[in-house]
This record gives C-alpha cells, sequence and structure tokens, in this order.
C-alpha cells in the first residue's frame, strides 16, 4: 500500500477485444498513458476500496495529493457517504454513472460522471475515470431556457405577422403563454372601457371553458363576437382596477377572488398581467392552475410574450380589416450532448478522442473515439502509420478544407508540414460539418506524445450565445450610461461603479468606504422620508421594484435630480431582503426642462385666456355692424330707392333728359348699394358660421350649380369631370361653386360660344374651373380675392367685388387655398384645395355634361 506503487507495478490488464489490437497491454505503456490520461483516474483494489493509484488530473480535480491518498478508501477521504454505499453501486463489468463527490480543498459537493472497469485477476482491481459535469449541466440549462423564451417570442411574432384573423392570432398567442409557462388554461383579451371609463375585458381567445351545458351554450353563442368580462369583484377585475399583476397561488383563501360560476373547474392557481401601452391599459393576461403557482419571476420571463399581445392589440385597433396569417411555429432544435457508449474498454470508456505517437512519430495507440471524431479508416491506423501521413491523408480529403481554409493561419505551417513547424499544445479546429474540435497535446517524458479531441461544439455555441448576450447588456449599459450600486442589506455595504461617483463630481476613491450612510448623506432631507417609504414598500412585496426620483447633492454644492432604481434579487427563506441591486440616471436636465414648460405652459394658457377674450370682444362688434348694416343702412336706401322710383313716376314727363338720367342712376346707385350690402352680410356670415365637416359630393354639388345657372347663358357649354368626395360644409362649398361659376359666366358673355369647365387635378391635388373668358393681367392677380377689388370695370362686367372675397373666405375656413392662373383674352383658371374624404381619397363620378 505503500505510496510509491504505481499502476505498472500492480497490474498488466489485458485489454483484448476492446479495439486496439491482440494481446496484453504493455506495463509501462500502460503506466504512461495511466499518468497522462487528461481525465481524473484512480487503481484501487475492488475488494476494500484502498487506493493504490492516482493521475496528476485526479490530484487536480479532487484536491487531494497522491500521497495522501494512496492506501486509504474513498469512503475515508469522504467521496462516499458510507461503504454501503459504494458496494453498492459496484457491478462485475464497466459501468457509467453520476456521483456527488467532495472536493476537499474547497469542501463543497459537485456532481461527476465515473466511468469504472473492473480488471480481473488474482486481486481484482477498480480502474476509475472521474468527469465533472457541474459546468457542462449549468451551460446546458441555461440555453435550454434561451432556447423556450425564444421559441415562445417567434410563436408570438408568427401569430401577430401570419394570422388570418383576429381570433387565429390571439389563439396561437395564448397558445404560446400556455406552453411556456405549464398553464391548464387562460385567456387573453383587450381592454376596453364602457361610457364610465370602468374597463372590462373583450376575450379574443379562451380555452375551453365548457364546464356544463350553460356555459358551453354561452361560450358557443359569443365566440364569434368575443366574450365580455365585466365583474371586477375578481381576480382579473382586481388587476384592471389597479393595473397591477395579481398572483394568487391560493385562489380559494384570497380576499380579492369573487367566487366561481357554477361548474367552473377548481382554480388552484391564476396569475392576471395587466398591459399598458402610451399610460392607458390595452390588454389582459389571464393563465390559470400552473403545477407550483406562479411568481413575479413569471412575469418577468413573459416580457417579450408581453410586449407582443400589446403590439397585437395596438395592430388590431389601426387596422382592423386585417387578418394574421396562419401561425407557424418553427422548433429550435436543443443543443444536446451525445452520452458515450457503454464503457468497452479502458480507453474507449472516454468521451474524449485518445491517441499516442511515439518518439519516432508513429501512431501507437488510439481509441474509438478518435476514430470517430477524425472519421478515420480503422484499417488505416491499425497499420500504425506516421502521424505526419495521417495529416497528409486528412489534407489530401479535405478536411482541412480548400487551401487550409478551415484552419487558424498559426496552424497552417504544422499541417502544411513546414521545416521547423511545432506542434501546438492546444488548439481549436473545424471540421467540414461544421463541428468544432478542442486539440490538446502532452509531451510524454521518455518522448513521444499523447493527443486529445473533444467534440466542444455545444460548449463553443453556448459561449457564443452567452458573449452575444453580454455584449447586447455592455451596449445597453454604455448607451444609458446609469450608476450602478449594490447592497448588502445585512451589513448594509455598499458597491457603486465609476458613473456613480462621477454623476455627483466624485471619484469611487473618494467616497470610499461606501455604505448605506453614504448615499443617505448625499440625499436631500426632504426626500429621504418619501424614498424610505416607497423602498419599505418594495422590501414588504407591495411593489416589484423600487423607484423613486430624489435630489442628490454634487460635489460643488448644487443639487442634482437623480432617478434611483432597484430591486431585491436575493432573501432568505423567512422572505427578509438579503441582496438589493440599481441604477442611478442622471434626470435633472429633464427635471428642469419639464418645470420650464410647465411654466411655459401656464404663460401660455394666460395669453389665450387673453386672446379669447379680444375674440369675443371682435366677435361683438362684428355682430353690431351685421345689425347695424342689415337695418340701419337698408332703411335709408330703401327710402332713396323709393322717392326717386316715385318721382319719376308721378313727375318723370316734366323732367329734362338730364334729371331722369339722374334719377336713373340714383336708383342704379341704390341697388348696386343694397346688393354690396347683402354681398357685405353673405361675407360675414361665411366667417361666423360654425363648420360641421362631413363628406360632400362635390360632382353632385356642381351639377346642381350648373342646372341652375344654365339656363340663363343658353349658349354656354359646361363640362363637369369626376370630382372627389371631400370633407365640408356642404352650403358653404355650393356657394363656393355658385360664386366661381357665376363669375366665369359673366366674364365669358361676350364669347360666341362661352365654355366653362370643373375638374380635378390629381397630381396636384386642387380642384379647378377655366373658362375661355377675358382673362386678367396676372401683375394684378394680388388684387383677385380682395374686398371689394374688381379687376375690370363696372361696365364691361356687372359685380360688386365681393364674391371672390366670399369664396376665398369659405375655402381658407376649410383648411384649403385658392389660386388663379390666367391669360388676358384666353381665359382663365381658378385652383383650389379641400380636405378629401377618408373613404376616397375619392370617389370620382363619371364625367357629366352641363
Amino acid at each position: 500500500m505503500a505510496s510509491s506503487t504505481s499502476p505498472a507495478s500492480l497490474a498488466s490488464p489485458s485489454l483484448s477485444g476492446d479495439g486496439v489490437g491482440e494481446g496484453a497491454l504493455d506495463a509501462g505503456l500502460f503506466e504512461t498513458l495511466f499518468m497522462a490520461a487528461p481525465l481524473a483516474a484512480s487503481l484501487s483494489r475492488k475488494a476494500d476500496g484502498r487506493i493504490l493509484a492516482v493521475n496528476r488530473a485526479w490530484e487536480q480535480l479532487t484536491g487531494v495529493s497522491r500521497g495522501q491518498a494512496v492506501g486509504k478508501t474513498t469512503v475515508e477521504l469522504g467521496h462516499w457517504p458510507s461503504e454501503a454505499e459504494r458496494q453498492r453501486v459496484l457491478w462485475d463489468g464497466s459501468v457509467e454513472f453520476e456521483h456527488v463527490c467532495l472536493a476537499v480543498t474547497e469542501g463543497k459537493p459537485f456532481t461527476v460522471r465515473l466511468h469504472m472497469r473492473v480488471i480481473e485477476g488474482a486481486d481484482p482491481l477498480l480502474l476509475v475515470y472521474l468527469t465533472e459535469i457541474d459546468r457542462e449541466q449549468m451551460a446546458t440549462q441555461a440555453l435550454a431556457r434561451q432556447h423556450r423564451i425564444l421559441e415562445a417570442v417567434q410563436q408570438a411574432q408568427a401569430a401577430f405577422i401570419e394570422a388570418d384573423d383576429k381570433r387565429q392570432a390571439f389563439t396561437r398567442l395564448l397558445g404560446a403563454l400556455l406552453d411556456v409557462t405549464d398553464s391548464a388554461f387562460g385567456f387573453v383579451g383587450e381592454v376596453q372601457f364602457d361610457l364610465q371609463d370602468k374597463p372590462f375585458i373583450k376575450v379574443h381567445a379562451i380555452t375551453d371553458i365548457a364546464w356544463d351545458e350553460t356555459s358551453r351554450q354561452m361560450h358557443d353563442n359569443q365566440l364569434d363576437a368575443g366574450m365580455e368580462f365585466r365583474n371586477l369583484q375578481t381576480l382579473f377585475g382586481h388587476a384592471l382596477t389597479t393595473r397591477d399583476v395579481v398572483i394568487a397561488n391560493d385562489p380559494v383563501h384570497d380576499a380579492r377572488a369573487g367566487g366561481l360560476p357554477t361548474g367552473h373547474a377548481p382554480l388552484q392557481a391564476f396569475m392576471g398581467i395587466p398591459v399598458e401601452a402610451q399610460g392607458r391599459l390595452v390588454a389582459m393576461i389571464g393563465l390559470a392552475n400552473r403545477v407550483g403557482g406562479y411568481t413575479q419571476a413569471d412575469v418577468d420571463y413573459l416580457q417579450p410574450l408581453i410586449g407582443a399581445l400589446r403590439q397585437l392589440v395596438l395592430a388590431w385597433r389601426g387596422h382592423a380589416e386585417r387578418r394574421r396569417a396562419r401561425l407557424q411555429f418553427q422548433a429550435t432544435s436543443a443543443l444536446l450532448s451525445e452520452k458515450t457508449a457503454a464503457l468497452q474498454v479502458t480507453f474507449d470508456s472516454m468521451s474524449q478522442g485518445l491517441m499516442m505517437i511515439d518518439a519516432g512519430g508513429l501512431v501507437r495507440f488510439y481509441n474509438r473515439r478518435a476514430l470517430d471524431l477524425l472519421d478515420l479508416p480503422e484499417t488505416f491506423l491499425a497499420g500504425q502509420p506516421a502521424h505526419a501521413d495521417v495529416v497528409r491523408f486528412q489534407t489530401e480529403r479535405g478536411d482541412f478544407g480548400p487551401d487550409l481554409s478551415l484552419l487558424d493561419p498559426f496552424l497552417r505551417p504544422y499541417v502544411g508540414q513546414a521545416a521547423g513547424a511545432e506542434i501546438p499544445e492546444h488548439y481549436l479546429r473545424q471540421t467540414r460539418d461544421g463541428r468544432t474540435l478542442e486539440i490538446v497535446t502532452r509531451q510524454l517524458p521518455e518522448g513521444g506524445l499523447v493527443r486529445t479531441y473533444t467534440d466542444v461544439s455545444p460548449y463553443v455555441q453556448t459561449q457564443q450565445a452567452l458573449r452575444q448576450e453580454q455584449q447586447r447588456l455592455q451596449w445597453v449599459l454604455e448607451a444609458t450610461r446609469p450608476g450602478i450600486w449594490e447592497v448588502n442589506m445585512e451589513t448594509g455595504g455598499l458597491v457603486i461603479n465609476e458613473r456613480w461617483a462621477e454623476m455627483l463630481g466624485y471619484r469611487v476613491e473618494e467616497l470610499q468606504p461606501t455604505t448605506v450612510d453614504t448615499w443617505r448623506n448625499l440625499v436631500h432631507p426632504q426626500d429621504l422620508e418619501r424614498s424610505a417609504r416607497i423602498l419599505q414598500w418594495h422590501l414588504n412585496g407591495e411593489l416589484p421594484y423600487y423607484e423613486c426620483d430624489i435630489r442628490m447633492r454634487h460635489k460643488a454644492g448644487h443639487w442634482l435630480w437623480i432617478n434611483d432604481r432597484g430591486r431585491v434579487h436575493r432573501r432568505d427563506d423567512s422572505g427578509k431582503a438579503l441582496y438589493m441591486s440599481g441604477t442611478l440616471l442622471d434626470i435633472h436636465d429633464r427635471v428642469v426642462a419639464q418645470e420650464q414648460v410647465r411654466a411655459l405652459n401656464a404663460n401660455l394658457e394666460r395669453r389665450v385666456a387673453e386672446r379669447t377674450a379680444e375674440l369675443e370682444r371682435s366677435m361683438k362688434d362684428m355682430e353690431a355692424i351685421s345689425y347695424s348694416i342689415a337695418h340701419d343702412l337698408r332703411a335709408p336706401l330703401r327710402s332713396v330707392n323709393g322717392f326717386a322710383a316715385l318721382i319719376q313716376e308721378e313727375d318723370g314727363a316734366h323732367l329734362s333728359p338730364l334729371a331722369r338720367d339722374m334719377f336713373g342712376r340714383i336708383e342704379r346707385s341704390a341697388r348696386y348699394m343694397g346688393q354690396m350690402i347683402t354681398d357685405m352680410l353673405e361675407l360675414l356670415r361665411v366667417v361666423r358660421v360654425d363648420l360641421q365637416p362631413m363628406p360632400v359630393d362635390m360632382g353632385t354639388l356642381a351639377q346642381l350649380v350648373v342646372d341652375a345657372l344654365a339656363p340663363g347663358v343658353s349658349n354656354a357649354h359646361i363640362h363637369i369631370g369626376a370630382l372627389p368626395r371631400v370633407m365640408g360644409d356642404a352650403t358653404l362649398l355650393r356657394q363656393v361653386l355658385l360664386n366661381l361659376t357665376d363669375n366665369a359666366l359673366k366674364y365669358s358673355r361676350h364669347r360666341a360660344e362661352p365654355r366653362l369647365e370643373i375638374g380635378f387635378d390629381p397630381e396636384r391635388q386642387a380642384l379647378y374651373l377655366s373658362d375661355n373668358g377675358m382673362g386678367f393681367d396676372m401683375k394684378r392677380a394680388n388684387r383677385l380675392f380682395g374686398l371689394f377689388q374688381r379687376l375690370h370695370a363696372g361696365s364691361e362686367v356687372p359685380g360688386t367685388g365681393v364674391g371672390l372675397a366670399i369664396v376665398a373666405r369659405i375655402i381658407e375656413r376649410h383648411g384649403g387655398r385658392i389660386w388663379a392662373e390666367s391669360v388676358p383674352e384666353q381665359g382663365a383658371t381658378f385652383w383650389w384645395t379641400l380636405p378629401l374624404a377618408p373613404s376616397a381619397a375619392a370617389r370620382l363620378p363619371g364625367a357629366a355634361e352641363g
């Protein structure tokens, strides 16, 4: 049992039939391979478990030296709870299983996989290899969880984008929620508000609620329109009224629950998640009967799906006519580690490929795993070729890619067998089928080397995924530049980053040692009490996180507004907070800007009130003027007109031609002034009338106007093109067409065949009326729409100069504009824009002739 005992001095185990050649393995070779093996290995007596030898890897893994181990049993070393347990798992052949061993140096248990082989003889021996699997399992579990989250998000996104109709999209989304939370049933719905602004749920997807005949009929009758849940005295009603997540893992005794309908399935656990968008509830998720209940962590886990539901509801509200395509589920394959085959012989039981090359460069030993990983013919290696020949075979077959492109540059001289190139001790290389192999070379004392080959594809992919996650987190931190803090709630110790101190004008070293008091001494006294109250609510579980806007003193002496936010991440069994972390964000500029905005808003409201009062006074003055025009001015005009007519009628025969002409002028001027007063009143009415925009068919309106005016000019040819529907006041818009058409007819009367066209130009998005009349000089166009402005003498064309002014005011009140284009004696075209009706931006009627 002496520590100098070696494997070779104890046994020369036969490996016949294990794929490495016939006959017994040389004892010296066995000892060399045993000691150089990269896996932790031990050799002990099967009968009493006394350790005879261990290799260097075993010492590194267990923390026990060879001198401490030899002569003792693994039970004495603490690797087994008892001798009975060790005996229970021993077999007469090869065995592979997992076991919890105790690391001497750390004093903490860790999980290993044991590969054992009984070496028969007069005193049977037990050869054991250990492989730590904790890290492998943790990485696999973390990656599996990430894949599950990604799969659920993918399902939600597919439902959002591709479902043919709303119900199918929401049903798919509900299916994803049930799947990722392992819930028995649930619903998703849109939050709507009644006339009293009370929220209720419009269910878009729900699991089968046919508990009895009554519920089945209700479900079938309301399936198309969507069920409505309006009872707020329920668990989901509490979530609607408080906007807080409701988690009830004992609904029967939960004070917030309002009972269940007759025949309802038993409710063992419930989670209600309200979903907000732009500060208002838009959706609700209800999940029930998950084994073990729900936690706040489930809400965090579901955030991608909650976001998908939010976007789906918002999209449905904006585009109700769209239907979602069928939800496509794409399963992402999980990364699974292949278990090694049952142990056959000592080295074939290893999960790593193994190859031994002697001092002369010949391949003296290999295991089956090496054949598999390198895809080499066994007949080729059985001939003990030179390692250089193996590399040449792989190169010619294309294992390293065209021009060795699958290899890192530093490997190419070695693989290309350049003079003086050395074998790398450790490197990774890609295979043709996309796997990653880790290759480790260990030099042997007597010359030669041992090479191990490990497929580390899952590990590399996991590391890449983790690096990507870390990179994304780093980008977020760089973009937001938060001050980060961590608090030990038991000791009050505070750890901060450089940004935390820099925000307040310090360096971290200046604030050391940092504790909770460091933070407390920098907070404004008036904010401490409010912050402490919010923090206590979070510690009691009443708030999902702590967040408070506070003032903190800068090193220079002034106060800065800071957003302080954090969350408890670790509690003891009684729920007491142990560890908390969070961030500080500088919001000083935002708060100052908000204060400025509030001040500006207050000033703006005052100015608006003053301006409103002025407008009200102006409107009252205008009403007084309108009344005066309508009554006080018309009465004298009627008297003048009446007396002039009476004199002409009674004394006309006695008047001279000059006097009769003067009385005629008086009568015409009185009528002209009366028409001006009428036009002025019409202009005032246009300015004061309240607009009630409605869809107006301009084609129909134009036809009515043409029918009214065309008989007065029988030789006129009026063409009405395709006109759109617009938003406006039909009466005022009829006045526009009437004034413009009458104006065009008056200025075209001198033509033998007056021609007018009313149409719509899609490129300009403007209506137009063109004529072949006398036109006007564009230099005087700026006077065209002015009040009492006329471009032609009254003797040429009758009118008061108010009609186009009225048209301009009506167009402006509708949010449009009007302009004209003309060439003297070649006609004129009036253009105007109006807001198009939403339906049509254009129902264009067929052309008509008038």
